[in-house]
């Protein structure tokens, strides 16, 4: 089971998520201090 969460998260791209693996979507939308700050 360990092994297929591996994949699935580390190595499978997914569509719904623009192609990126889990792991790379949640890299690239991670919050940060910065992305808190309001504007307008």
């Amino acid at each position: 089971m360990e092994a297929w969460r591996t994949e699935y998260n580390s190595f499978r791209p997914h569509s719904s998520l623009g192609d990126l693996t889990p792991n790379e979507y949640i890299q690239e939308h991670a919050i940060t201090p910065d992305s808190l700050f309001m504007t307008g």
